[in-house]
């Protein structure tokens, strides 16, 4: 099988040479090589362009779905496989994907998971952390998560009838939730599975793109469920894969008990100083399923230690943090959305308003053609949208219709 493997990439200079160099050792070597550079600040471009590759420059920053749908466009593989900039594959990666669609002829795509070096901050452990526990999750329901976009695989064909392309309105300039958005569609008309065993190395956020990514994070899901662009399990599915209603409780009981805390030390009362130990002790039961698997991670990155109290007060704080940057990601989309719903609701009047001034064209709609993958049972035009190929050589050419 023939399989581009599409790299998008934006100011991720410090690790895209290390990423191109794992492509260019695997044991089935890639068909071709795209790397679709997002408007990168940085010396992007410069680096790709020492690799023997296909580069696609864009000059303004559209956001990862753009970047992977205009290497997938390039493309002329039998199968799209997508690798984020920041990862570095193993040598079998490409085998790997290749002997997933052969010994699977239903399957229409497949994921896999992350792996992390040692954080070298809280932050880098702790993105490393939620990654890793996200994909355990995934890994008890392969064939409902939906693949991460930076280590996952599409049938060509797959990838071009089944996507709408809302992705790229919706999470234009984003580099979250798009694939999300992209493999719950897809799973509309093919088998898509999440394979644990299909591994990159991805480097963890540190500083301040770790809670820039969760705000991005907070937008991406906020619009999901304020458009319905997906009802499946997987949407609750990646919610748990987070912490879910726990971790979030977690996070309250956290902030009650510094609030007490430090009331009490203030006032000196000692049945506020109890209040915050009960608090504290809530925040530990409520996330115990995801502390357990953050020491469980800690000792192994480490054999032989214990997290220290630092560890419990940090983390705690961190995923506290966290959950801010959602809420404000959600008070982002909210104001989106709602200014959406707005400007539409205007539109619908003024519309209203066009039909009583007779003799004047409201709108015209001029259909440039047949083609069209979306297939609604309610189309006036469903029996030619079927049979697009067979009306193709009697349309017009764009020359005729501007004319």
């Amino acid at each position: 099988m023939k399989v581009s493997v599409v790299v998008p990439c934006f100011n991720a200079a410090p690790h895209l040479g290390p990423c191109l160099s794992s492509l260019l050792r695997q044991s089935h070597e890639a068909h071709e090589i795209i790397v679709v550079d997002d408007a990168s600040t940085d010396a992007s471009p410069e680096i790709a362009r020492a690799f023997e590759l296909t580069l696609l420059c864009r000059t303004k920053n559209g956001g990862a779905a753009t970047a992977r749908a205009d290497g997938a466009a390039r493309a002329t593989g039998e199968v799209l496989a997508f690798l984020d900039a920041d990862c570095i594959a193993p040598e079998d990666w490409i085998e790997r994907i290749v002997a997933g669609f052969q010994n699977d002829s239903e399957l229409g795509g497949l994921g896999g998971r992350y792996t992390h070096q040692p954080g070298k901050s809280w932050l880098g452990t702790l993105s490393a952390v939620e990654e890793s526990y996200v994909h355990r999750i995934f890994s008890h329901h392969p064939d409902e998560a939906i693949p991460p976009g930076g280590n996952c695989a599409y049938l060509k064909r797959v990838w071009d009838s089944g996507r709408s392309q809302r992705e790229l309105s919706f999470f234009a300039g984003m580099g979250s939730g798009e694939d999300s958005l992209v493999g719950y569609e897809l799973r509309q008309v093919a088998k898509i599975r999440f394979d644990p065993d299909l591994v990159v190395q991805h480097h963890a956020r540190e500083g301040r793109g770790y809670f820039r990514r969760h705000v991005n994070r907070g937008i991406s899901r906020s619009m999901i469920l304020l458009n319905r662009l997906s009802d499946g399990p997987e949407s609750s599915l990646t919610f748990e894969g987070y912490g879910g209603w726990g971790l979030l409780l977690s996070g309250l009981f956290f902030l009650s008990g510094v609030g007490a805390a430090l009331m009490a030390l203030a006032l000196g009362s000692l049945a506020l100083l109890f209040l915050a130990a009960l608090c504290f002790l809530a925040q530990g039961l409520s996330g115990r399923e995801f502390y357990g698997f953050a020491r469980a991670y800690a000792a192994s990155v480490s054999p032989g230690s214990r997290p220290g109290v630092g560890f419990w007060i940090v983390l705690p704080a961190l995923l506290l943090a966290r959950s801010l940057c959602w809420g404000a990601g959600a008070v982002v989309a909210s104001r989106r959305h709602l200014a959406f719903q707005l400007e539409r609701s205007w539109n619908i009047a003024c519309s209203i308003l066009h039909f009583w001034r007779p003799g004047r064209i409201s709108k015209l709609f001029y259909f440039v053609t047949s083609q069209c993958n979306a297939r609604c049972e309610f189309c006036f035009n469903l029996d030619n949208v079927v049979d697009w190929k067979k009306r193709k050589k009697t349309e017009l050419s764009l020359e005729e219709v501007t004319r």
